[in-house]
């Protein structure tokens, strides 16, 4: 095997060995620790266009919590939030997923402000299960990332 293709090799498998199980970085923590505390769910109302293609604030609002419900992380009384918006527009849309909690400045100041947030555009093609799907993803990457930086304060094995 030449040097090129062993160069090749190795970065193709460090970012698949280095993000397993790793410790978290100070980043990370910034953005998702949280003690493992439950989180509150707010959700944008969708665009009519939306409706049009048979997704509604409720389906999406369901799909959410129910998925912090399995995790045991959802609570009517929050402390931090997840931030759920979908936007529909023709044949196009957006979704995006939000991660708050409370921060403090360097003046002293607290307040609620996003650390973390994911999201994507694609078009639908009349169909709602395509923005689903990418719902369903960017819950997954949330759900993931914080049971990882929270795991020691969930009760779970650090990474």
């Amino acid at each position: 095997m030449s040097w090129i293709n062993r160069l090749a090799l190795a970065v193709l498998l460090v970012p698949s060995v280095a993000g397993q199980d790793s410790a978290p970085e100070p980043f990370e923590r910034f953005q998702f620790y949280n003690a493992c505390r439950p989180v509150g769910l707010l959700v944008e109302e969708l665009p009519r266009d939306a409706k049009k293609i048979g997704l509604s604030t409720k389906a999406v609002r369901l799909a959410a919590e129910s998925r912090l419900r399995a995790a045991r992380l959802y609570t009517d009384t929050p402390t931090s939030w997840l931030l759920v918006k979908v936007l529909v527009l023709g044949d196009a849309f957006s979704v995006s997923v939000s991660f708050a909690k409370w921060v403090t400045d360097r003046s002293g100041l607290s307040g609620p402000a996003p650390t973390w947030s994911s999201r994507g555009l694609g078009t639908h093609a009349g169909e709602s299960t395509y923005i689903r799907s990418h719902l369903s993803d960017y819950l997954d990457e949330f759900l993931n990332e914080y049971l990882r930086v929270n795991a020691e304060a969930c009760g779970g094995p650090s990474p």
